[in-house]
Formats: structure tokens, sequence, C-alpha cells
């Protein structure tokens, strides 16, 4: 129940800082994927352009709720984002109270469309929204297209950071530092030593 009313206080927020407040409270926080928004974005954008007759939108957040990349037709997208991260984080719950392992798919039929809210690794949820006149079946399908095509680009943009990080172990070792050796007797340590204050040896005539 403190899922429900906590959902319900981020409803009720002005802002969006208060609604992500409310939901991380209870349903919990990450941090962001080091995958640049510009990669999400422009995947989603190319979804867009292809015109999708089963596609309404999508938008990718983080599980904090905070946007990171929307195509969407005149959606509440800020909001869209923090709900579909509560969401998440409540389907993650529930199937692990069912047994049912790890939450792959929230998938919401309405009277004129569907909305599919899916898990993207590694801190990131996808919302999928399908228009209306659709069949469930035809639209998880197209769905499940949009969460692939995301996947492997994070997985591509993974690689190319990869790729132009040094490999572990290979770091430029320091050039090594030359010592001159001195020949034998002519070293420090081999040196007479002579005092500084010599004492006169002095004979005395007692005759």
């Amino acid at each position: 129940m403190s899922v429900i009313r906590s959902l319900r206080r981020a409803v009720a927020a002005e802002t969006v800082d208060e609604r992500v407040s409310e939901v991380t409270r209870t349903v919990g926080s990450g941090q962001h994927g080091p995958v640049d928004r510009a990669v999400l974005a422009a995947v989603l954008r190319e979804v867009r352009a292809e015109d999708d007759p089963v596609l309404g939108g999508a938008l990718v957040a983080g599980v904090d709720g905070l946007v990171l990349a929307a195509e969407t037709y005149g959606s509440q997208v800020e909001m869209l984002g923090v709900m579909a991260a509560a969401v998440a984080g409540v389907a993650s719950q529930i199937v692990a109270h069912a047994g049912a392992a790890e939450a792959l798919t929230c998938l919401i039929e309405g009277s004129a469309g569907h909305v599919g809210v899916f898990p993207l690794p590694p801190a990131m949820v996808l919302v999928v929204i399908g228009r209306g006149g659709v069949s469930t079946g035809r639209f998880n399908l197209a769905a499940r297209g949009v969460l692939s095509r995301l996947r492997a680009a994070v997985a591509e943009a993974y690689a190319s950071d990869a790729a132009e990080a040094p490999a572990l172990g290979t770091a430029h070792e320091p050039a090594p530092v030359e010592v001159p050796v001195e020949a034998p007797g002519t070293g420090p340590d081999t040196q007479k030593f002579e005092p500084v204050n010599r004492v006169p040896h002095v004979t005395f005539d007692l005759g």
C-alpha cells in the first residue's frame, strides 16, 4: 500500500522534481548508464520516421523517472517517464512476490491503445505507446522490435567505448633510469677520509 500512496502523491505533486522524489522514495532509484542520450534519441527518431501504423510513440527514462529521450505525440513526457519508472518498480515487486523471477514486460491495454513498459539495461525503462485499433499481439511484437533496436544500440555504444579505452595492464611504463657505474676505488664509499682539523706532531727536547 505504501507504493500506491507514493504514486498518488506523485500524481498530485506540482513539479517534476517532487514527483520523482515521491516515486523513488518507495520504488528506488538508480544511476543512468554511461550511454549518450543522442544514441537513444537517434533510435527513437528512426522509429518515428518509419511511421509504423502500430506505434504511436516511445520514450526512454532512467529508473529514477527522468526522461532521457522521447518521440511521442502529445503525451505528458515528464509525467509519463515518472509513472513508467514507478510501474517498472511495482512490476518487479509483484513478479518477485509471485515467484516468477524477473519482470520483462508490463503491458497495459487501454480502450484506445496500448502502453508497454520494458526494462532497458543497465538502468533504464522503455515506454512504447500503441495506436488504437491494434491487437495486443501485434502491438507487443512491434514494441519488442523497438526494444531490440535500443538494446543493440546500447550494446554498440558500450563496445565502442570499450574499444577506445586503453586495455587493462597496457599503460605506458616509465623509461628506465640509467645509473652511472663508477670504477672500483673511485666511488664515494672508497674515498680516504681526511680530518678537517689535523693536530700537528710536536717533539719536545728534554736535554
